[in-house]
């Protein structure tokens, strides 16, 4: 299975949570709380694109294997993603426009910082681990 495509999803979504963390290291107000907002929602996006496929493709497609060990380890991730895709959704349902960004800041930067390094963490390990199974 050829995992490029997921690679490049995992580029996008990296260079917006890398804008997103030069953004909520500065200032925050409204002058750059819709352009958070916007690529808030852009992260959302591929995240959920990137998701279902790995839904419909890779993680069936590991599940097959005659290996135990992939099948396990396959599990292992599936279940680890929901409580990360969970905390994500409940994280852009909270602050996913400038208002609901600029009524509580310094909540709005600890939740990204949480989200953020869980999904970076998650990506890391998807290319070193997972995506490795399946070749």
């Amino acid at each position: 299975m050829d995992m490029d495509l997921y690679i490049t999803k995992h580029r996008v979504m990296q260079d917006y949570l890398r804008q997103l963390t030069n953004l909520v290291n500065g200032t925050i107000d409204k002058a750059n709380a819709p352009l958070i907002a916007e690529l808030i929602n852009k992260t959302t996006g591929v995240l959920n694109m990137h998701l279902a496929s790995e839904d419909h493709f890779v993680y069936p497609k590991l599940l097959e294997s005659s290996d135990e060990k992939i099948r396990s380890i396959t599990r292992s991730y599936m279940n680890e993603m929901t409580g990360i895709a969970d905390s994500y959704l409940a994280f852009h349902k909270k602050f996913n426009t400038p208002s609901k960004i600029l009524a509580d800041i310094d909540e709005f930067k600890r939740t990204f910082k949480k989200v953020r390094d869980a999904l970076l963490r998650r990506m890391e390990r998807e290319e070193k681990e997972l995506y490795t199974l399946t070749v």
